[in-house]
């Protein structure tokens, strides 16, 4: 075997070792965003039952402040044991990650000649309400994720962009360099 394909045989590795973590951190990200989802939502209903329970300050009676706070309590109870499931999902994925492979993910992307890019897309690009599978993206380029309103997607071909979507980009440098360039366009 010749040097230049040992070479290409150790890139292929590293591509799908990488596409492989890239997958896992993409669910990692999107897991971690809805939890705080979750938590911003479980605040709102305590805020919700707070401001409901201080109406019946002056005069509390039990059965009243029952009745008008069953809803927000039972709404909190929902979102916590949808929070717990998530947070289990975390812990579960987490575990299928090595730790020193998080810290070293960007040193393989390196090693196999590659990098990680994250870019915003501008309101007057015109790859503004485009989907994936319209750009031209070379090969051995892949877009990880799009945070989106502070929502991560874990985009597909059919993801439309939208402004002020900033997209996570992973692949060879050289390529990744160039789609940086291309999605930068006005």
């Amino acid at each position: 075997m010749s040097l230049w394909n040992k070479i290409m045989d150790s890139l292929e590795q590293a591509i799908e070792v990488t596409s492989e973590k890239g997958t896992k951190y993409s669910q990692l990200i999107k897991l971690k965003w809805d939890s705080r989802t979750i938590h911003k939502n479980i605040h709102k209903q305590m805020e919700v039952l707070g401001e409901k329970i201080f109406a019946f300050y002056p005069d509390p009676e039990e059965e009243k402040v029952k009745k008008e706070t069953t809803e927000q309590v039972k709404q909190i109870t929902a979102l916590e044991e949808e929070l717990k499931k998530k947070e289990e999902k975390i812990e579960e994925l987490k575990s299928g990650i090595e730790p020193k492979y998080m810290r070293g993910f960007k040193k393989d992307l390196e090693m196999g000649d590659g990098t990680i890019e994250q870019i915003e897309i501008g309101a007057k690009s015109t790859l503004v309400g485009k989907k994936l599978s319209e750009i031209k993206l070379p090969g051995e380029v892949l877009i990880g994720s799009v945070v989106r309103n502070q929502e991560v997607i874990i985009p597909d071909g059919e993801t439309e962009l939208k402004e002020a979507d900033r997209l996570t980009v992973l692949g060879k440098k050289d390529e990744v360099q160039r789609v940086v360039v291309q999605l930068n366009k006005k």
